[in-house]
């Protein structure tokens, strides 16, 4: 018989050595050095699939000097990074896999840009509006919105530098700073547990068995996790964690994957100890689940804002179906592996930290903090590259992060015995009947939202010292020079006139020694300040102060410390 040998082609990666693909452009780099680089604007991620042995990291930090368009090469600091390429030194320790250059052929020349150039900012934040359909109502804040832009702009380029095992991206964030984006998506509290467990049916605390545990769980491969949501501008992630628990938990006793309403638990659990989009309870929420009928997604639709409680819907979990909850051993890595095996379980972690803002893909290895903040679904574990980790379903929009997931550090954690973001401190599932399964811990209860600023007096505040008469010449740590600053009102509002050529919004941002608010104009680069300068005092945000002016006679004021639960 005639034997025939057939030969798999593997389909080809991004970066191989030239002839290049479809989608990529062979450019020279340095010295007789060639790459194929694929183009990126930076509000996409650049390609991750490499060739075979290359550990190098994928960025989008290569400029084509004619065109000014910027596209992705292989980053590395050694030979040993790019696997039969080499690694081609371009600025101290950072150079870019090439490979020889083989003829004298016309290539684009491209140089490395770790903070780019302005034609390199304009066209990746004309990009960033039109893929996400931005729309700012005037000059001012379109100016604004670009200065915040080019700043997380630049830090994602310095955290993609600086972490080996995370990527991060500009989305549709970007053009948020991170104190707005945590006044919005982040917040909450811990609460004692005697507080959790009131007025709600605990069954019992999860530990470990002793028994054997899977290798790997994914629960969205199982059928048990419903497609990523999106919590809006409301501060409702409680809300998230609480139905992605009860319909894990759902679908493992019934074999019925059912998309529960988050809208229903906004308008309708005050009762329990729920404040809406102020904020929340898991815990509260299974306590309402166990008390009422679980209306569906469909049904009762998900709006991003307060509502009135409809009295009618299409019954997703019926009343009595959740007979009560059960927590995990704290801290205990074995348990909560254990747990999470049977089924999706809820996590409170500590998210108020910029690199959440941005993350993009693969395992976050980050100091975060325990101070838990915000509401998740743990829906497995595994192991990638031989680093362990978590897998996380957030409530952020399947844009942001890998997909709306985030991998958090299984072992080895900053955080200590808490886990990465303290995920180990207080996870908890509901039970129905028919099974086991689902989440409940403890985050949020946001406080209200920052004013909107009042309307303009008669005068200019916030001009160059001497100050007007309701106004304190204040000096801040770190600044060369004063400001002049209105004390807030009693609801935290400001006096909204300005200097002609300050673009920068007035906000109630400074407290004296005595903790008595005052107001000053918030911004992210001089062009917002006219005349004066932009000075940063916390992060990318500053105030507008004077270096000219001398500092004598100045009061001594900090920036707030306005920690908004949502």
């Amino acid at each position: 018989m005639r034997s025939l040998t057939l030969a798999a082609l593997a389909a080809a990666s991004h970066y191989e050595k030239p002839p290049c693909g479809s989608d990529e452009v062979e450019g020279q780099i340095g010295q007789g050095g060639v790459a194929c680089l694929p183009q990126c604007d930076m509000s996409t991620s650049c390609p991750t699939d490499m060739p075979s042995g290359v550990t190098a990291k994928p960025e989008c930090a290569l400029q084509d000097a004619s065109s000014s368009k910027m596209y992705c090469g292989l980053i590395c600091h050694e030979d040993s990074q790019c696997g039969d390429a080499k690694c081609q030194i371009l600025q101290g320790n950072i150079g870019v896999c090439t490979y020889p250059q083989n003829s004298e052929s016309k290539r684009p020349v491209f140089s490395y840009q770790p903070y780019f150039t302005k034609e390199s900012h304009t066209s990746a934040f004309e990009a960033f509006v039109k893929k996400f359909e931005k729309t700012y109502k005037t000059a001012e804040e379109y100016a604004m919105r670009f200065a915040i832009f080019v700043e997380n702009r630049i830090y994602i380029h310095r955290m993609n530098m600086e972490h080996s095992s995370a990527t991060f991206a500009v989305n549709e964030f970007a053009d948020m700073t991170w104190h707005e984006f945590r006044s919005i998506y982040v917040g909450g509290f811990k609460s004692s547990l005697a507080k959790r467990w009131n007025g709600l049916t605990h069954l019992g605390t999860h530990k470990y068995s002793g028994a054997e545990l899977p290798k790997e769980v994914d629960w969205t491969t199982k059928g048990a996790v419903t497609p990523v949501k999106n919590q809006g501008q409301c501060g409702s992630c409680w809300a998230f964690s609480t139905t992605g628990a009860m319909e894990g938990a759902w679908q493992i006793a019934t074999g019925k994957l059912t998309s529960l309403s988050e809208q229903q638990l906004v308008d309708c659990s005050k009762k329990e100890g729920n404040m809406g989009c102020g904020g929340g309870l898991m815990d509260n929420g299974f306590k309402f689940g166990e008390e009422n009928e679980m209306c569906t997604e469909e049904s009762y639709p998900y709006k991003a804002a307060n509502g009135e409680c409809k009295t009618s819907c299409t019954t997703g979990i019926p009343k009595g179906d959740i007979t009560g909850f059960t927590d995990v051993q704290p801290d205990d890595e074995q348990a909560l592996m254990e747990a999470v095996s049977k089924g999706p379980v809820s996590i409170a972690i500590e998210a108020d930290h910029q690199a959440f803002q941005f993350y993009s893909g693969g395992v976050l290895k980050k100091a975060c903090g325990t101070q838990l903040d915000h509401g998740v679904l743990l829906v497995g574990y595994g192991e990638s590259n031989g680093v362990k980790f978590w897998k996380v379903k957030n409530s952020w929009g399947s844009n942001w992060g890998a997909e709306g997931y985030i991998e958090l550090e299984m072992e080895n954690s900053p955080d200590g015995k808490a886990g990465e973001c303290g995920l180990m401190s207080q996870p908890s599932f509901p039970v129905v009947k028919g099974g086991p399964v689902p989440p409940s811990p403890t985050p949020p209860s946001p406080t209200p939202p920052s004013p909107t600023p009042p309307s303009p007096s008669p005068s200019s505040h916030y001009e160059k010292p001497p100050c007007q008469s309701d106004e304190v010449q204040a000096s801040v740590q770190g600044l060369d020079g004063p400001l002049c600053t209105p004390k807030c009102d009693a609801s935290g509002t400001c006096p909204s006139d300005k200097p002609s050529d300050v673009i920068a919004p007035a906000k109630c941002m400074l407290q004296d020694q005595s903790g008595d608010k005052y107001c000053a104009l918030e911004c992210f680069a001089d062009v917002m300040c006219g005349s004066g300068k932009c000075g940063k005092i916390g992060g990318i945000i500053g105030v507008c102060y004077y270096p000219e002016s001398k500092l004598e006679g100045s009061v001594h004021m900090d920036l707030q410390n306005n920690d908004l639960v949502v």
